[in-house]
């Protein structure tokens, strides 16, 4: 089995090797290539899988994919940024994706007519903005910088804000006898291992001279520091995934070396891992799924996408002075992406009961917004490049009227 499967996951990689210059020119996206070679090697066409998201190794690769992604997004977090450019990312953070997961929640509960603890995790799933799905418009060299930063950093910290919620969500939906105090033991000591342990190394590194990484493990530096966090958290039984969010943090805002030697090697890495996971999610999805649910997936799908973001988002921009066009993008723009494939797997994990029909909501909804808003993202970025042009010519235009103008006066 995993035989066939790795040769199909070997040729999409080639593929989208071959295929990536033209994915950041075209509507053409590597992410729904491999979303949907999971699908066909699944139980819709190939059916060369028989694929359990409870097992062992599946499990296993879809806990150190969202390590990684945690990781590597905690470490593009910059405070001296947050510091100077807090107010519209802080009023996405802290007004608007609450008021996503509210709106998210009574939809789930209506429509699906599901305990509101559950449709309470439907919604804090589906909170979670990713940038990869939009990085053509997130890399365009058009987009307005004030836009690219609330895209960015919201995407960034929103994974991590929201991973305490659904976790003491799904400890209450599992658990007869919920313990508060362990829950949050747990939580916090996991923020605490991911910030202590990484600026006692780095600190440890810059004042004893003994110490000194060799140019060639200079990317491992980061990677060893996660590592023993990860390990670390485990063993003291701390939640892993605050840790590996925190720590990549404080790497990132100690050492700015350190930082920059793992960019690289972090970046291929974790696209690596977010390639396989996006692959294993396809594996789990049937494509009966799209024409068998009926028309309360497609109202649920629709609230989430046209309505729960964008009237949030609107709702918290309402009296900021931004054009038209940036909030009505960075309204559109809240694709559901890795963080909420990632979390979709604990519903196996914790072993919910009712675990295939959550996983199915959450896996019709990503499917849709994963197509929706990567294949848009290339029209919106086209715009704002030809809208930097448009303006670069015309003050260029300006500028070489203005000495034509001065000498028609003096003469």
């Amino acid at each position: 089995m995993y035989t066939e499967i790795a040769l199909v996951f070997a040729i999409t990689l080639l593929i989208a090797v071959l295929i990536s210059g033209q994915t950041q020119r075209t509507f053409l996206s590597t992410s729904v290539l491999f979303l949907f070679a999971g699908i066909l090697a699944g139980p819709s066409f190939l059916r060369l899988s028989d694929v359990q998201p409870q097992n062992p190794v599946e499990t296993a690769l879809a806990t150190l994919a969202l390590v990684s992604v945690l990781f590597t997004d905690g470490m593009k977090v910059r405070l001296d940024e947050l510091r100077r450019l807090w107010r519209l990312p802080s009023r996405a953070l802290l007004f608007g994706m609450p008021l996503t997961f509210i709106i998210m929640t009574v939809a789930a509960h209506w429509i699906f007519a599901l305990p509101w603890l559950e449709a309470a995790l439907i919604g804090a799933i589906l909170s979670p903005t990713d940038p990869v799905f939009i990085s053509q418009l997130i890399e365009s060299d058009g987009i307005p910088e004030r836009l690219r930063h609330l895209l960015g950093v919201e995407s960034g910290l929103n994974d991590g804000i929201v991973l305490p919620v659904i976790l003491i969500l799904l400890q209450l939906i599992t658990s007869e006898t919920p313990e508060p105090l362990l829950m949050l033991e747990e939580l916090l000591g996991g923020v605490l291992v991911g910030i202590v342990v990484p600026w006692l190394f780095i600190k440890l590194e810059q004042r004893i001279r003994f110490l000194y990484v060799g140019t060639i493990y200079e990317p491992l530096n980061a990677f060893a520091i996660g590592l023993f966090v990860i390990v670390l958290s485990e063993t003291l039984h701390v939640n892993m995934f605050l840790a590996a969010f925190s720590a990549g943090i404080t790497i990132g805002n100690v050492s700015s070396e350190v930082r920059a030697a793992f960019e690289g090697f972090g970046r291929t890495l974790t696209e690596l891992l977010k390639l396989a996971a996006l692959f294993f999610f396809g594996l789990l999805i049937n494509l009966n799924l799209f024409f068998n649910s009926g028309l309360t997936y497609y109202l649920f799908a629709a609230i989430v996408l046209i309505i729960a973001r964008p009237l949030a988002i609107y709702i918290v921009l309402w009296r900021q002075d931004i054009p038209n066009l940036e909030k009505a993008t960075a309204a559109w723009f809240g694709p559901k992406g890795f963080a909420s494939i990632f979390y979709s797997f604990f519903i196996f994990q914790f072993a919910l009961t009712n675990g295939y029909e959550l996983f199915n909501i959450l896996a019709f909804t990503i499917v849709l917004s994963i197509i929706a808003h990567s294949s848009t993202d290339v029209l919106f970025g086209r715009y704002f490049q030809r809208a930097a042009e448009k303006t670069e010519a015309e003050e260029k235009a300006n500028q070489e009227s203005s000495p034509v103008e001065a000498e028609e006066i003096s003469a």
